[in-house]
């Protein structure tokens, strides 16, 4: 569907609880929807997409981007990395490979459902608003620097 154009954009149905908090036994009717997306998203979509179907990384990365951008029409001064924009930018390497573990993710989830699966395709640095705030994977910032941006 990315690839034919079907799919205009990608996002994540993130929930950050536990199995318990979820109520992950009861039936579809008691157990909450959604799954820990934080930090295996864009991983997940780059191993997915870019390496393993070829897809154009660009064509991937327009879908979380500048697509959810201008639909929520918050494009250009999201989505785009452009003069007057609040592009923040995220550097990959399309070449780290890693095993997902719940344990060694940074959502307060004790599972993914990603759980051992080794992907292809990792962030290795992320600027917030000008400011390196993960490098090596690793949380460098001093506290939050997000900003709203009313639509």
């Amino acid at each position: 569907g990315v690839e034919d154009g079907l799919v205009d954009t990608i996002g994540t149905d993130n929930v950050t609880l536990t199995r318990a908090e979820k109520n992950i036994d009861a039936s579809i009717w008691d157990t909450i929807p959604g799954y820990s997306a934080l930090e295996t998203h864009l991983p997940i979509l780059l191993h997915e997409g870019v390496v393993k179907r070829n897809i154009p990384i660009e064509k991937v990365i327009s879908k979380v981007t500048k697509n959810p951008a201008e639909t929520f029409n918050v494009y250009p001064k999201k989505g785009t990395i452009s003069p007057g924009s609040d592009a923040d930018i995220v550097i990959v390497d399309l070449n780290i490979s890693k095993e997902i573990k719940a344990q060694d993710l940074s959502s307060r989830s004790d599972f993914s459902i990603y759980e051992n699966r080794v992907v292809k395709g990792w962030p290795v640095t992320t600027i917030k608003a000008g400011k390196v705030v993960i490098r090596d994977g690793e949380f460098v910032a001093n506290g939050s620097n997000g900003v709203y941006i009313s639509r």
